[in-house]
């Protein structure tokens, strides 16, 4: 009740800014257009509002807020697939940069290897040349290989590993990435 429309708008989108908000009024002038999109509000609408309108509205507003969600859910089962399973899976870019290794790499390496970083790194000496060969190829070909080597570990041991790779493509057709999942 002490309150006018953008500042409840203003209020709302501070407890929770991705709550959105549609605002009926019958104001309809620069001001108040450009104090609405300051506050944030998602929608607003001159009164007379009818029904198809305002149900529009909500669609607009409502689908950005489903997408969202469902990204959610995605990333929370690939979290759970990746957390729980013991197959070593990166995603390198197409000079061997890691971007992605799953928490599986912990067991063999006692830590996840950082990001940016090579993958070529913990290769066994003498196997580092035919690895990167075979990942070179795949690049080129856009053709995933199947490759035995072996990882050497910060102790000295050696870990002998079996991979399969497949390839990303950008927009263009170009491999962009590729998929390297390993197990011992």
């Amino acid at each position: 009740p002490r309150m006018d429309g953008l500042e409840m708008a203003a209020a709302i989108k501070q407890l929770s800014p991705t709550t959105p908000v549609i605002v009926t009024t019958a104001f309809n002038d620069k001001e108040f257009l450009l104090k609405a999109i300051a506050v944030g509000i998602d929608k607003f609408l001159i009164k007379p509002v009818e029904s198809e309108a305002l149900h529009e509205a909500l669609i607009q507003c409502a689908r950005p807020l489903a997408m969202a969600r469902q990204l959610r859910d995605s990333e929370e089962m690939f979290r759970l697939i990746a957390e729980n399973v013991d197959d070593l899976i990166a995603l390198v870019d197409s000079s061997g940069k890691r971007i992605y290794n799953s928490p599986s790499y912990r067991q063999v390496f006692g830590k996840i290897p950082e990001r940016g970083t090579s993958s070529f790194q913990e290769l066994h000496p003498d196997d580092r040349q035919y690895v990167q060969e075979i990942f070179q190829d795949t690049v080129a070909s856009g053709v995933g290989r199947r490759a035995r080597y072996r990882f050497q570990l910060d102790d000295g041991g050696e870990r002998f590993i079996e991979s399969n790779s497949s390839t990303i493509r950008d927009n263009s057709g170009k491999v962009a990435k590729v998929v390297i999942v390993s197990r011992d």
